[in-house]
Formats: structure tokens, sequence, C-alpha cells
């Protein structure tokens, strides 16, 4: 049984992964699919406000430290920072309600005083003019691992991953608040060669890709299911990039109760994204035929995004 073991586990790892190969366009509409959740709520979020003036963010760095950095080292952590500050602008560029100021414009923002104090923690006025948010971000560090391979093959070549950390601090300008300082670790996929800058670009990608993540777990507004499909084994919501949907995000669906004149989010099934287009998402729904997803029922984001064991594991 010993020897078959490994083999086992590779085939349910890749069936883990790459999961259902669920055919959307194929899954008949059923009369379980008609049903709606009367939602007194769906109102309040259906409609966003057109109208609404889109908020501006700076996405302005920060020099990477000189102590303790070779030319060379310092020269990368340059391309990174750079690298990522692109990402993000295009990652803003693509939110609704959002605008990012032009760079042109940021001379005068890097130099207010209030930036230099970001890291320090201290109280400070970070008015800055004709800017609603701010996103300040320095790339602190970079290396390359041996990746652990749990099935590698025999005489099989090394595998390399490269990671980068990067402080990213949001700043809300409207309320003159800090809504929070992160690190982010980006880490990319294995490759033989140890020393690879197209790794260190995947990491910065994985990096990017894991704030814009945060963001949309912290502000996208909740998502109305408009289908379902497959006696509900799919779910199509009203929000998709424009506010930072990607696949494979973990979404939560969920109800409002209130009580004693509060309001409270329930939980009720989970799922995760299959495919995103610019203003929607489909949603394969866990466990469906006893998850109860209808038309009309709240999702959001989860703000749980990690990956299980399976997922982590890389395949041969």
């Amino acid at each position: 049984m010993k020897k078959y073991l490994p083999g086992m586990l590779s085939v349910c790892a890749i069936a883990a992964l790459t999961g259902c190969t669920t055919n959307i366009a194929k899954l008949p509409i059923t009369a379980r699919d008609q049903q709606t959740y009367e939602n007194k709520y769906a109102k309040d979020y259906e409609n966003n406000d057109e109208n609404s003036q889109a908020l501006r963010v700076a996405i302005v760095p920060q020099n990477p430290s000189i102590q303790g950095n070779d030319k060379r080292t310092l020269g990368n952590l340059k391309s990174l920072t750079n690298s990522f500050g692109d990402g993000l602008e295009t990652a803003f560029s693509n939110l609704a309600d959002f605008e990012v100021a032009p760079r042109s414009e940021l001379g005068s923002i890097v130099a207010d005083q209030a930036l230099t104090e970001i890291s320090t923690g201290k109280a400070s006025n970070f008015k800055v003019k004709n800017v609603n948010y701010m996103v300040v971000y320095r790339v602190s560090s970079y290396n390359f691992q041996k990746a652990s391979q749990l099935f590698a093959k025999k005489n099989a070549k090394p595998s390399f991953r490269a990671y980068v950390k990067v402080k990213v601090s949001l700043i809300n300008l409207q309320d003159n608040v800090k809504e929070f300082t992160k690190t982010i670790v980006g880490e990319s996929a294995g490759s033989s060669s140890a020393q690879n800058i197209g790794l260190l670009n995947q990491a910065i990608e994985s990096a990017v890709r894991d704030f814009s993540t945060q963001f949309a777990v912290d502000y996208a507004p909740p998502a109305i299911v408009q289908q379902t499909k497959g006696s509900g084994q799919v779910a199509m919501l009203n929000v998709g990039k424009d506010y930072g949907l990607m696949k494979n995000m973990k979404v939560e669906f969920f109800f409002f109760k209130e009580k004693k004149g509060k309001r409270r989010v329930i939980p009720f099934a989970y799922g995760k994204i299959l495919e995103v287009a610019e203003d929607s998402a489909w949603v394969e729904v866990d466990d469906f035929e006893t998850a109860g997803v209808k038309e009309n029922h709240f999702a959001r984001v989860r703000k749980d995004q990690s990956k299980s064991f399976l997922e982590k594991m890389p395949l041969q």
C-alpha cells in the first residue's frame, strides 16, 4: 500500500488544485434556480452611484534603505520598487470609483512632512491637496530559497523560489487616519535557476495580488447574487474586476440579521471564484446541494484567503 500512496496523493493534489472543470455555459437553469431570496436590504447595494466623483489615490514609493545594501542589491530593490508601483497603478486604475493621481503630481506629496513620519507612528496631518487616499510602500528585501519538493523525482534538479517583502501603508486622507500598515510577502513559482530576475518579477506580481485581495476584502461593497445555475452549483455576482475580484478568491454568502437595532452579518455558505469579468463574477458554491444560495443573496470576499496544504503543495 505504501508504494501507491505518493501517487494517490499526487492525484488528489491535482484534483484539489485544478478543481472540477465546471462548464458554466452548459449548466442548466432549473426550477431551483428560479427561486429568489427576499432580501429587504438588496436595494441599498444593487445600484452603485454612477454620478459619484471618483476617489483619487496617490501611489507613493519610499526609497530603499542604503544601509547594509551593496550597489547591486540597491539597484534591484529600486527596480522592484518601480515594478510594484506599476502593478499598484494598474490595479487601482481597474477599480471602480478610484482614479490614480498622475506621477507628475507626486513631487509635492513626496516632499510632504507627514510622509516621512508615517513609519514612526507619530500622529500627523496627512492632508494632501486633491488626493483622497495615499498608498505608501517600500520594498524592504528580496531573496531566493530552495523550495521543498514533497514528491520530487529521483535525481530531479533543485527548485528555487523568489521572495520579496513590501511594507505598505494605506492612508485615508479624507479622515486623516492611517487605515493600516502591512508587510506583504510575494512568492514566485519554482524554477531550477536560483538567481532569476523573472522569479523576482513573479514575486512582485504575487505581492500586488495579495494587496489587491486585501483591498477587495476591506473596501469592496457587498455583492448580490444575480443568477444561479445547475440548481445552485454556481452563482453570478454583480461585481468583478471593477472591485478587485480575481479568479480563485474565496467568497462567503451571507444575510443580515438585526438585533437591538444593530445589523449583523451571518455567513451561511462558501465558494470560490471560477470566472471573473469586468463587472461580474461566477462563484462555484461549496456543498451547493445543501448550501441554499439563491438569487438576491449577499456575497463578499472572505477575510481568510489562506491556502490549504494541497493548494500550497508543488506538483511535479
